[in-house]
């Protein structure tokens, strides 16, 4: 039979490639027909309400190496998940190892031969999600297709086969369409949580190195790339030595390496997160367990978006106009989403001393002071502040 088939493709060659096309073509078709009926927008308009998971895809070739980006997919996750009665969410990274980036000038550097390494910066942001079952990484679309099409009855994939195929960038459509939709019938957006580890590192680490003191994280801002959006840091010292004394809170840094500065080591209401050899994961979570998130207007604060917590950031990279059309209110130079509450803002501005004091003072005010000392004066678990089994 082999023998007869390689006759016939030694006499009708052109036959032979046609048919192999043809396979090709409605092998796709098939496959992006059964993603899309095993989408949340199927042409049936149904989804099964059982244990299938939520399957989101971060695609690298349209959506940027972004922590907050992610963060903002891992709340849509949630968002999908609670609507449609999902087990948990499975996250997938996929890229194209020959064009890693979205064509950024700020991605520029990331390249074929070192985007392992950009990958691995992102990877513990993918996991932050207290609902996580699985995290996949490929590095071929068609894989991921195949992936999506051999499993589709076990998930609910977002995005869309339709808007998977155009590249879209889908900040906007998660906030616009998912989050609008979510907030109407329900009034309130899921809480994006760290996974339990993280958390109970998080609260062992407040009681070991914060507590009596309301912890305050503070990211700062220091990118050679994109200067104009950088902390200043002299107005923070200023405001730290003015909290010094009149509120009983311990201000903990949080970022890069790049982004200490040695002069907070002076400070006796601030510690340096860097100096527990934090991660990124870990810094997340520790903004999960703050009283009040403050810094700049960068990825990791997307972490006190989708929590109840009181938060102040600075130099929101969107002109107040945008900010609106994007779902925010407005209130002179602050804006806050149509989710968040009067003590959640951002600022198209930079800081100045006058709003930290002023903005900080009505964070303060709006505390549960009670829940607090509880949280407080509960007991440690002694769980260890960095892990130390890997050698």
């Amino acid at each position: 039979m082999r023998q007869c088939l390689r006759d016939i493709a030694k006499k009708f060659p052109l036959c032979v490639i046609v048919f192999h096309v043809l396979r090709s073509f409605v092998r796709s078709v098939l496959g992006i027909i059964a993603w899309f009926l095993a989408s949340p927008h199927s042409i049936f308009g149904v989804i099964r309400k059982d244990d299938r998971r939520v399957l989101m895809i971060y695609d690298l070739t349209s959506q940027p190496y972004s922590i907050g980006d992610i963060l903002i997919f891992q709340e849509a996750g949630l968002v999908l998940l609670e609507e449609n009665g999902c087990a948990a969410v499975d996250f997938a990274l996929v890229y194209n190892p020959t064009h890693p980036a979205v064509p950024d000038p700020v991605l520029s550097s990331i390249t074929e031969d070192n985007c392992l390494f950009h990958l691995g910066s992102i990877l513990p942001v993918a996991q932050v999600n207290s609902r996580l079952g699985s995290l996949f990484l490929f590095n071929s679309h068609k894989h991921l297709e195949r992936f999506v099409v051999d499993n589709k009855d076990r998930y609910l994939v977002w995005p869309s086969a339709g808007t998977y195929f155009s590249r879209e960038y889908l900040l906007y459509r998660i906030f616009n369409e998912l989050f609008v939709k979510y907030y109407r019938k329900n009034n309130r957006l899921p809480t994006l949580y760290s996974r339990p580890s993280m958390l109970s590192w998080s609260s062992n680490f407040m009681r070991k190195h914060v507590f009596p003191f309301f912890p305050v994280t503070v990211q700062l801002r220091r990118n050679s790339i994109n200067p104009g959006r950088n902390s200043n840091y002299d107005v923070w010292l200023e405001f730290f030595a003015a909290c010094n004394g009149n509120y009983p809170v311990k201000f903990i840094i949080i970022g890069a390496e790049s982004e200490m500065d040695e002069r907070f080591k002076h400070c006796p209401n601030v510690l340096m997160a860097k100096d527990f050899r934090t991660g990124v994961e870990q810094d997340l979570a520790l903004i999960n367990s703050a009283a009040i998130h403050m810094g700049a207007a960068s990825g990791p604060g997307a972490m006190a978006y989708f929590s109840s917590t009181p938060f102040l950031l600075f130099n929101a990279p969107i002109k107040t106009e945008a900010l609106l059309n994007f779902g925010y209110i407005q209130n002179g130079n602050f804006a806050r989403a149509f989710f968040s509450s009067p003590v959640q803002q951002v600022a198209v501005t930079p800081e100045t001393l006058d709003i930290l004091n002023e903005e900080f003072e009505k964070m303060w005010g709006a505390l549960d002071k009670e829940l607090w000392d509880k949280i407080i004066k509960q007991p440690s678990n002694n769980t260890s502040d960095i892990y130390t089994w890997l050698r």
